[in-house]
Order: C-alpha cells, then structure tokens, then sequence
C-alpha cells in the first residue's frame, strides 16, 4: 500500500514543479480551472472559487464512498484512493505529452521516454497490484 502512495506522492511534486517552471501542462490547464492563473500569482488560491470546488469533489467522494459501502456491506476507500491514483496518472501523462511537444530534437524525445517510460509503467504495475490486493 506504501508503493502506490510513494508513486502518487513523486507523481504530484513532478507535475507541480512542470507546472512552476512554465511549462504548459493539464496540471496548469486544472490549476488555472481552481482560479490558480500562474505560479507567480498564489493569492488566488484563497479565492471562492477554489472552496467550492473542493466542497464539491469532498461532498462527491463521501456519497460514493457511502453508496459503495452499502452495495458491499463494508467500509472501504479503496475506490477513492484506487480512482484518485489513476486519474493522477492519467494528468501525469498528458503533462508528458505537452513536455514532448516542447522538446525539439528526436534524440531529446527518446531519452525522455527512456527516463519517464520505466516510471510510469512501474506505477501502472504498483496500482494495478494495490487494487488486487498483491501489494
């Protein structure tokens, strides 16, 4: 259970420092979305705006985690946590597309993908083992 937190945890600051060095990213696209415009601009953060929008994604996840744990008769947050890793892969994979983009030369396009390739599918062997129950 530790792995998939660690990959999440790596996952995030990898996608927060994309997002503070400029470059243009889904992460950027989803932060400007909460009122968060640049990395330069935090004030937005305390806007209205952004406590909605955590009001409505907390208020979402405890009805779905009350509805799935009716269905199965027990407590679980596997399907946040396991819904909540995968989406964060998939935004973590968008945000390399658009780093792709930037880069210019074939040959920076190929070490790219040998240094980020290994992780991701690494990340998507520890989730799909998590969600198993083999971790």
């Amino acid at each position: 259970m530790e792995k998939i937190y660690t990959y999440m945890m790596i996952t995030t600051v990898v996608m927060i420092l994309l997002y503070m060095f400029g470059f243009a990213t889904v992460t950027g696209a989803i932060l400007n979305s909460f009122g968060l415009t640049s990395p330069d601009n935090l004030t937005n953060v305390q806007s209205k705006h952004l406590f909605n929008y955590i009001t409505v994604i907390a208020l979402v996840a405890l009805v779905g985690l009350g509805v799935i744990s009716l269905i199965s008769k027990t407590i679980s947050d596997l399907p946040i946590t396991a819904g909540l890793a995968s989406a964060l892969l998939v935004v973590f994979i968008g945000d390399l597309a658009s780093v792709i983009m930037y880069v210019s030369e074939p040959w920076e396009k190929w070490m790219l993908f040998i240094v980020v390739a290994p992780y991701v599918t690494a990340y998507s062997i520890a989730l799909y083992d998590w969600v198993r129950g083999k971790d």
